[in-house]
């Protein structure tokens, strides 16, 4: 019973990405240096009354964190009136289903970790509806020409801001979720080559140069948004080329040099607590999933790529999605921000810069640029 665990212990470590499926080759056991967690890294329940913990600087901390939680939400639970630990849980029970009242997506829990035994914290989950990938041919295609200097300057720094800082993997990148799609794909081409015949040769023709040409700018690309000198003057080179943009790229782009003006540091794993809300679930859909780098949403592929994807993810009940936590052994202070600001705003720059990309490709493949 989910009721029945409600000390979550915070520890070091991180689960491995979702399991492969459909033919593709198996995860490394050990995750990739792709994941960059800050703070709480494991987290499991275990229930109170077999959690091994003082009595007494377990009470004096849960009662701290429960006057908290009533100043701050404006509640009046009192502890309840039972023996250790059933008190603990009565009240936990009892503060849980106030603020659902109040908020019927915002979960109740108590945490505990090397410097708190029972302290009672809130967390809720953003709303991830969407897939946030970047679409990379429009800007191989930009590359291609000897126009659109500006525009090609400022899209490469903002391909390496989302790769180096914000987390977003590449599709090339040993080990990510797309890398592993495309060696799906890749796969199924080479065993249905002499299985085609006909009019699907053509068809399979342009499949195998959709490939070639993903592999031979992926090259090209990553290294290019991975060297660690592209982001030196992110800002300078940005600023410089601006006047000379597109406005939707110009938009696009002071967006991202007010972002990282605001949060220098931040990346989208910073405030992921799945194991916090869902700590029986063994699989997540992971931020390095649900983001990231794509070739294209006009290729060959693009069926075949939809298909894996959804394959991927209809089996998994939850998704890393980032939390607003407050923990309650003091009172939190007022934000600066607007909670979980980092993300909501990259994600919705995010989509910019992808509506932008996917346009020029579609502009560019019909000859109106």
């Amino acid at each position: 019973m989910g009721d029945t665990t409600i000390i979550q212990s915070m520890g070091s470590a991180v689960r491995p990405p979702a399991r492969c499926r459909r033919g593709q080759a198996q995860r490394a056991q050990k995750r990739t240096a792709r994941v960059r967690r800050n703070g709480f890294l494991k987290h499991s329940f275990r229930p109170v009354w077999a959690y091994s913990f003082a009595r007494q600087a377990a009470e004096r901390q849960f009662a701290v964190s429960l006057k908290n939680l009533n100043n701050y939400y404006g509640l009046n639970v009192g502890m309840a009136d039972l023996p250790f630990p059933q008190n603990i849980y009565g009240t936990w029970q009892e503060a849980k289903a106030r603020l659902r009242a109040i908020d019927s997506d915002l979960h109740c829990i108590v945490i505990a970790d090397e410097k708190r035994q029972a302290v009672l914290a809130t967390a809720k989950a953003m709303d991830i509806a969407d897939l946030y990938y970047v679409p990379v041919k429009g800007f191989w295609q930009m590359s291609q020409s000897s126009l659109k200097t500006a525009e090609k300057a400022v899209v490469l720094r903002l391909f390496a801001y989302l790769n180096q800082k914000a987390g977003l993997p590449f599709f090339q990148e040993n080990g990510s979720f797309m890398d592993y799609q495309y060696d799906t794909l890749e796969n199924w081409l080479s065993e249905a080559e002499t299985e085609e015949a006909g009019g699907e040769r053509n068809w399979f023709s342009m499949q195998l140069e959709t490939i070639y040409e993903i592999r031979r700018a992926g090259a090209h690309i990553m290294p290019l948004i991975q060297s660690p000198e592209i982001l030196k003057y992110f800002k300078k080179v940005c600023n410089k080329n601006l006047p000379f943009v597109s406005e939707p790229l110009a938009e696009i782009t002071d967006g991202f040099l007010k972002l990282v003006q605001d949060y220098p540091e931040n990346s989208l794993h910073d405030h992921i607590h799945t194991e916090l809300l869902y700590p029986n679930e063994e699989d997540a859909i992971r931020v390095e999933q649900y983001t990231g780098f794509f070739w294209s949403a006009y290729d060959t592929f693009a069926d075949e790529l939809d298909s894996l994807v959804t394959s991927e993810f209809q089996e998994i009940a939850v998704m890393d999605e980032p939390v607003d936590l407050k923990i309650f052994d003091e009172l939190p202070t007022p934000e600066t921000y607007p909670v979980l600001d980092y993300e909501n705003r990259l994600l919705l720059l995010i989509q910019d810069l992808r509506n932008y990309l996917n346009a020029y490709e579609h502009e560019e493949r019909h000859g109106t640029i």
